[in-house]
């Protein structure tokens, strides 16, 4: 049965979209623009700096607030802000200025022992160069007042000694919170190198006097004076100071008045 006008009922909105038909060829149409004209790039980009600033700021306000609630500082939380650099290590090394050999056997001449005896006060005087400069100059042990490469040098005996007189043997352990730096000013050596029966280098002398200048924290400059004798002997075949003598002693520098002028007078 044909409905009115002789058309079948399938045919009846032929030539007419229905509402879902135009959705989709509207959809399969205006995609491939969009595409093409870069709209959805735009629209993208503008929301980005968004996000990343907004992120950027949350970010940092919850790890602020998370160290302060936790009772810390928030200036050291983020690596390489608020704080101070360290301080490098400076060169150092003590000048030898005399070497004497000391025979036991009165048949010896001192000076056949010459060559000998500088070649242990070299290595004495290496040991001294790493003992000073553990003690007063390298600063990842004087800012944290801790010295456990100098008590190496020594032997078991005398470590314990010396580190029961950490104040005078060392810058100190209040060091960190005294000074910004420390160098060197000079360090002088002179050396007696004792032979045993065989001519053999037994035990060496190491006279000292070591001057450095640390730059306070309150602005003022520190010298510090160390002078001793360090007795040196073969211990596990390595030289080790056994028994040593020292005397430390800090002053302020003296800085010069721009009004002082040259005195003429002699004493």
């Amino acid at each position: 049965m044909l409905p009115v006008g002789g058309r079948p009922a399938s045919s009846t909105l032929h030539g007419f979209l229905t509402p879902v038909r135009l959705l989709l060829i509207e959809g399969a149409r205006t995609l491939p623009g969009v595409l093409s004209d870069g709209r959805h790039a735009s629209s993208s980009s503008r929301i980005k700096p968004a996000y990343l600033i907004v992120g950027g700021v949350v970010v940092v306000a919850a790890v602020v607030l998370g160290f302060t609630l936790l009772g810390g500082d928030a200036v050291g939380i983020i690596p390489g802000i608020g704080e101070s650099p360290k301080p490098p290590t400076p060169e150092f090394a003590f000048d030898v200025t005399k070497v004497t050999p000391v025979a036991t056997r009165n048949e010896v001449k001192h000076s056949e022992l010459q060559a000998d005896a500088e070649a242990a006060a070299d290595e004495v005087t290496t040991q001294m160069d790493a003992l000073y400069l553990g003690a007063f100059l390298d600063p990842d042990n004087w800012l944290e007042g801790s010295y456990d490469s100098v008590w190496e040098l020594f032997e078991s005996s005398a470590s314990a000694e010396a580190q029961a007189q950490v104040e005078t043997m060392t810058a100190g352990t209040g060091a960190g919170d005294a000074f910004e730096q420390i160098l060197p000013k000079k360090g002088t050596l002179k050396m007696k190198v004792l032979f045993d029966q065989k001519e053999r280098a037994y035990s060496v002398v190491a006279i000292t006097r070591f001057e450095a200048v640390g730059t306070g924290t309150d602005g003022d400059d520190v010298r510090m004076t160390s002078m001793g004798q360090y007795v040196f002997q073969k211990v596990d075949g390595a030289w080790r100071v056994v028994s040593f003598k020292v005397m430390r002693n800090n002053e302020l520098e003296a800085t010069p008045s721009p009004s002082a002028t040259p005195s003429g007078s002699t004493a």
